[in-house]
């Protein structure tokens, strides 16, 4: 089945293309060789610590201000805004580094999509079904379920995470 049309508008500032380059060629050789899942996480995590530096030490941002995809009450709606303080590369761990992150994100989906991605969720959970998922979602509060749609709000700032209105445990 074909779904369509799609809207795209994506705004990015101060992105830095050569490593950007680098990282999507060694992700390319890195899932293009069998080798065991714990061996592609290791390489991906060395990769993203030589890479990131270069990538964020502009203030990159980037905003996708519009994705529309389908059409009427079929059509799934999301927006993000993700902005990076310059010089973050070089904080010395993670909850450093997310001080300067700010993320907000939104989307809009109907309920068969939503059904959709839960499916192909289950395959991945042990004696997981799609309702069972879905339910995990709603009850664990990362989708707010609609009239025959979901939504879903997310902000990251000061690594402060807020997930629907509700504020995540501190990590």
């Amino acid at each position: 089945r074909s779904v369509g049309p799609l809207s795209l508008k994506l705004n990015t500032e101060r992105l830095a293309l050569a490593p950007l380059a680098k990282i999507q060629a060694s992700l390319s050789s890195i899932y293009a060789k069998s080798i065991p899942p714990q061996l592609q996480q290791m390489a991906l995590q060395s990769l993203l610590q030589r890479q990131l530096p270069a990538l964020v030490a502009a203030g990159p941002k980037v905003q996708l201000e519009e994705l529309l995809l389908g059409q009427g009450k079929d059509q799934l709606t999301a927006a993000f805004n993700l902005q990076i303080a310059p010089s973050r590369a070089s904080v010395p761990d993670l909850i450093s580094f997310l001080r300067g992150v700010e993320v907000d994100a939104s989307a809009k989906a109907p309920a068969a999509v939503v059904q959709l991605l839960a499916a192909w969720r289950a395959v991945q959970v042990p004696d997981g079904t799609p309702e069972m998922v879905l339910k995990d979602w709603v009850n664990n509060g990362w989708l707010v379920a609609g009239s025959n749609r979901y939504r879903s709000a997310l902000r990251l700032a000061d690594t402060r995470l807020t997930i629907n209105g509700n504020e995540a445990p501190a990590w």
